[in-house]
């Protein structure tokens, strides 16, 4: 017997452009999200240029609070699993959650932990791992699908 998988929705932050729809017309047309590096000092490096994310506000995507408490490539995995729950249009009072999983990618994430004395968060313990704040989202909403 083999597994089917149906994939329902897409979230995307990136570069150039937040949302499927703008990341695949950034695609389309050849739009490059490499620039000058901005959100920092970069001039005692040797790489002057990155693919910043430059058209995101994490308070489109969680609350404020939350947002605080968690690294700027978490907010990204959780902006782009709400964008993916979005885009699935799926009624969650109708599903079997148990049936619905997610698959997270991305090409790096900020290794972090902060310490208040000597007490490691448990908000930040998550951050190690790329797709455990898009997990966090997906906890938040009921999912508890495994592929």
């Amino acid at each position: 017997m083999s597994n089917r998988v149906v994939i329902t929705g897409l979230g995307v932050v990136s570069p150039v452009g937040t949302g499927k729809e703008a990341f695949w017309d950034a695609m389309m047309s050849g739009k490059n999200g490499i620039d000058k590096i901005t959100r920092f000092d970069a001039a005692e490096y040797k790489a002057q240029i990155a693919g910043e994310v430059k058209d995101f506000d994490p308070a489109d995507y969680m609350d404020k609070k939350e947002s605080k408490r968690i690294d700027r490539y978490a907010q990204f995995a959780m902006a782009a699993a709400k964008l993916a729950v979005e885009d699935a249009k799926l009624d969650l009072e109708q599903e079997n959650l148990e049936r619905i999983g997610t698959f997270v990618g991305s090409g790096i994430g900020v290794f972090c932990l902060r310490y208040v004395h000597d007490f490691i968060l448990f908000f930040c313990c998550c951050s190690i791992h790329i797709s455990s704040h898009a997990g966090r989202y997906f906890l938040q909403i009921r999912l508890v699908g495994v592929f």
